[in-house]
């Protein structure tokens, strides 16, 4: 497939090319409308579940405060979400395969998230349904993520990957930018039920961009006996820890919102702090993405993740809100780097024929990892309710990402 290269941009001693097809350029709209939504309304979702938690009749007959019924709840989702991904992923991709196409999968899963925000609408009234759109949602990640990453890795080029990426995370932090202080103020003056209607408009924008694609067709389809011999292999199980490691700490890193909320007490302030650390970090993206294409050293990649490690210690002793925005600024000035550096060995470990079930794959690791790493959230917060063991987990997951290898092809 013919690509072009975007015009260069004129940085002193920069010369920044990028793959630029009309699936890539596709593929981004989809993408930055899905990161748009995750940071105006999906960043809020823990709160909302943590608010809902006390009002389940379920939890009556437990004898647990509200604190710990809502800390449950938003454990409870996320079981729910991995849960019907990691069963839904196999089949689906199969589906992909035979049947529908990769188009068609884009545009059913951006319908199947306008359900999951009309189903959590309706969940402000009838609070049940949270367990229906944590269903839901899992569907839709699996008609979404390995679609995702199979395309872009099949439409960039090698040498290029990292300055993609960076292209990508600079236009995923420039339109979210502003995405949580804005819903925290939706959230603010009109409440969760607004807040999620934003989420239905903005994902039936994303079938717009789904229409347009014209992928090239992929025709080996995802086997179960397949990923069973890929585990045997042990570089592959390396890759699979580094899977779940990078879920976990992701999975500790969406529940900061929260532990923030609990600090600062106000909704719009948590939004008002991320905003301000997505800033710093979009204008690194570019240079990020060109330093790992023309750099070959792990060096930086290893001390990043050790710095990213020691970071979640620091978090065990914020207490205030300049704690926290000094966290989150280098959060995201280290992690803009070691992620991007990750992501870039991850679609390079990908490429070739069997991309898609590739992908397949990396989300059953994850699933059944996430599964284990949510219990035991809901574990911790029965029993003790201590947010530093939480933060210590992550930091082990982050260390865990290290051991993810650029030396590719499985048999």
């Amino acid at each position: 497939m013919p690509r072009h290269i975007l015009p260069h941009l004129h940085f002193p001693h920069f010369n920044f090319k990028f793959d630029n097809s009309h699936n890539l350029r596709m593929l981004y709209g989809i993408r930055v409308l899905r990161e748009l939504t995750n940071n105006l309304v999906f960043f809020f979702l823990p709160l909302f579940l943590f608010q809902t938690g006390p009002k389940l009749a379920f939890f009556s007959q437990f004898d647990l405060s509200d604190f710990q019924k809502g800390m449950i709840l938003v454990g409870m989702h996320y079981v729910l979400y991995r849960l019907a991904m990691g069963l839904s992923v196999l089949p689906v991709g199969k589906l992909i395969v035979r049947v529908i196409g990769f188009k068609n999968a884009f545009i059913i899963s951006r319908l199947l998230a306008v359900l999951v925000f009309l189903l959590l609408k309706e969940s402000t009234l009838v609070y049940p349904l949270v367990f229906l759109a944590a269903l839901v949602d899992g569907i839709e990640g699996s008609f979404f993520w390995p679609n995702f990453y199979s395309i872009f890795g099949s439409n960039a080029k090698e040498k290029r990957v990292g300055e993609d990426l960076g292209l990508l995370q600079f236009l995923l932090q420039f339109v979210a930018m502003a995405a949580p202080a804005v819903g925290g103020l939706i959230t603010l003056v009109l409440g969760f039920e607004m807040l999620f209607l934003f989420g239905v408009v903005l994902s039936m924008l994303g079938v717009t961009f789904a229409v347009a694609m014209h992928p090239e067709k992929m025709r080996v389809e995802p086997k179960f006996w397949e990923f069973w011999s890929w585990l045997k292999e042990s570089r592959f199980r390396r890759l699979a820890l580094s899977y779940v490691g990078n879920y976990t700490q992701q999975s500790v890193l969406a529940l900061w919102p929260l532990y923030v909320f609990l600090i600062v007490e106000g909704v719009e302030k948590v939004g008002y702090l991320y905003s301000f650390s997505l800033f710093i970090s979009m204008i690194l993206s570019f240079f990020i993405g060109f330093y790992i294409d023309h750099n070959k050293s792990k060096k930086p990649f290893m001390v990043s993740g050790g710095l990213l490690s020691l970071l979640w210690f620091v978090r065990m002793q914020v207490i205030d809100i300049w704690g926290i925005a000094f966290v989150d600024i280098t959060n995201r000035l280290i992690g803009s780097f070691h992620w991007l550096f990750y992501d870039s060995i991850l679609i390079k470990r990908g490429s070739g024929k069997s991309v898609f079930p590739f992908f397949v794959y990396r989300e059953i690791i994850i699933s059944a990892g996430g599964i284990l790493s949510w219990l035991t959230f809901i574990v911790i917060f029965i029993v003790s309710g201590d947010w530093k063991i939480l933060f210590l987990i992550a930091a082990v997951g982050t260390m865990s990402s290290l051991v993810i290898s650029d030396k590719i092809k499985q048999k």
